[in-house]
């Protein structure tokens, strides 16, 4: 008998060894084969690219808590009149619905201008709109911060969109964490600021500090600007074959990858995912279409979680929740914790984004910052001092690195363009109403019950995670859209990418047409009009 359970625990032992060889090596064959793409790429032109697009991210983050510490200076400076919260409030929030306004009208500019022309457009309005707020006028400030905000929403569609179509799959998640990186760092920056800045009681007249804390986004909005006029000049490669530049998309993708297998590779892949839609951008209503209806699904929601978990609340309210009247410099140190926390966390999402997948890191994340809120629900109840603020770093820190962050991945990496800005003017919206009324709900039902409600939110968050978000890691576009569609659209889109490489194995320019190709060309979503606006 124990001659016989020897045998054949050494039989399992020998199976679960093999096997895990197995697994060892197909993993080391993966490594490879990123190793060897990653060759294949001009990396100095790829990240410098990246990250010039990604500054966009630094208005974003600072023109939406660019109030936030220096507001009570600025009234007083300028004798505002004494009025309520709401008014600060209008002038916090206008950001936010400048925002939605920026969203929509990204979507046609960037189909008819383009991603690169977009960008310079957003730069100039946002200098604009620095320039009125510093004026001195409550009503220009305010103008002044809706302009911003319109820029803000446009960066916001434009810069995950563009980085999206000039990143190779194997680093797309890394190299849109940038803009996300880019929006904390720039938050960091206004808290920064704040320090530096007189306290209402100790200013002197004349003090033009204020000045310097609102007008700091001119300089990356310049150098941004510059970059794009003389550095990087080739649009995105998938918009010039929108536009049927084959050779401008040619030239573009060269500069990106060192070598022509590469290059006619990724060629290939952007003409597969054009062939979709016949050439044509995709329209509004194709994103509630079955071809596009679960990825849809998944970044609203992702987006909407996001929002609900607090850290809108706690990043463009933090001088007011850790106001402590015996340290009037107490909440703006808090502010600048709080954004280094983030920036921190965001930084090394970048560097783990690409190891451990997207949902491993969404659901453990949820877990950390639900955590996180509780605690924080708890220890302001029993009139903790310390407790709630350790609580809340540690909140920020777990959102930057895991449902912060990935939001902004998911969108850029399943939705097409008119999906990108419907998302986004949700998430413009949801910020709206988070600023324009998180102060008056805290007041009456107080700070821990808001905290509870966060904290009921990320539970939920972790269960979508659960049950609808799919690993997209190191997926082309085609595979991504594959992987959330229905069965039906499903075949048809493997029967798409079939059909080319059986065009490709033969050198033919164009795909056959073939029965399943002309059914799925001539399906009724394409004579309804779903994905482009002309007749059949």
């Amino acid at each position: 008998f124990f001659s016989s359970r020897r045998r054949h625990t050494r039989q399992r032992s020998v199976s679960w060894a093999r096997r895990c060889v197995q697994e060892t090596g197909t993993w080391g064959v993966h490594l490879m084969e990123e190793s060897q793409k990653r060759k294949e790429m001009n990396a100095c032109y790829v990240y410098g690219m990246a990250i010039t697009i990604a500054i966009g991210g630094i208005m974003h983050g600072y023109s939406q808590v660019a109030l936030n510490v220096p507001y009570a200076l600025i009234s007083e400076v300028n004798n505002w009149p004494k009025t309520s919260s709401y008014y600060e409030s209008l002038a916090v929030g206008i950001v936010s619905a400048g925002g939605m306004i920026g969203s929509l009208l990204a979507g046609k500019t960037l189909e008819r201008a383009g991603r690169r022309k977009t960008l310079l457009f957003s730069g100039f309005l946002s200098i604009f709109g620095i320039l009125l707020g510093l004026r001195g006028s409550y009503y220009l400030l305010v103008f002044g911060r809706l302009l911003q905000g319109i820029s803000t929403g446009m960066y916001s569609v434009s810069c995950p969109l563009f980085i999206r179509e000039i990143s190779p799959p194997e680093i797309s998640g890394r190299l849109t964490s940038y803009y996300v990186l880019s929006i904390r760092a720039g938050a960091l920056l206004s808290f920064v600021f704040g320090l530096m800045l007189p306290t209402p009681y100790e200013y002197s007249k004349g003090d033009i500090t204020w000045m310097y804390a609102l007008g700091f986004p001119i300089i990356p909005s310049a150098v941004q600007c510059f970059l794009l006029l003389a550095v990087f000049i080739y649009e995105s490669p998938k918009w010039s074959m929108l536009k049927h530049d084959e050779e401008q998309c040619r030239r573009a993708l060269e500069r990106a990858y060192s070598s022509p297998d590469r290059v006619t590779k990724e060629i290939e892949n952007i003409e597969t995912v054009l062939a979709e839609t016949k050439g044509q951008e995709v329209t509004l209503r194709a994103i509630f279409s079955p071809y596009f209806r679960k990825a849809t699904f998944v970044c609203l929601f992702a987006k909407f979680f996001q929002i609900m978990s607090g850290y809108t609340a706690i990043i463009t309210f933090s001088a007011s929740i850790f106001a402590d009247p015996n340290n009037k410099s107490a909440a703006s140190y808090a502010s600048v914790a709080i954004g280094s926390a983030n920036l921190c966390g965001i930084f090394l999402f970048g560097t783990i984004i690409e190891l451990l997948g997207r949902k491993p890191i969404l659901l453990t994340g949820s877990i950390l910052i639900g955590i996180c809120n509780f605690l924080t629900c708890y220890m302001l109840s029993e009139g903790y001092s310390i407790g709630p603020k350790i609580a809340t770093f540690g909140f920020v820190f777990c959102f930057s690195l895991s449902v912060g962050p990935i939001g902004w991945v998911l969108t850029g990496e399943l939705l097409p363009l008119p999906g990108i800005s419907f998302a986004l003017l949700c998430d413009w919206a949801l910020t709206t109403l988070m600023a324009c009324f998180y102060k008056p709900i805290a007041r009456s039902v107080g700070i821990p019950a808001t905290f509870a409600f966060f904290g009921c939110c990320n539970i939920a968050t972790f269960l979508f995670g659960t049950f609808f978000v799919k690993e997209t890691t190191g997926n082309t576009e085609m595979e991504n859209r594959i992987l959330y569609s229905s069965k039906r659209v499903k075949g048809k889109r493997l029967r798409l990418v079939k059909a080319r490489e059986e065009a490709k194995k033969k050198n033919l320019k164009e795909v056959p047409l073939t029965e399943s190709l002309i059914e799925f060309i001539e399906m009724k979503e394409f004579s309804q009009g779903y994905f482009f606006n002309a007749p059949r």
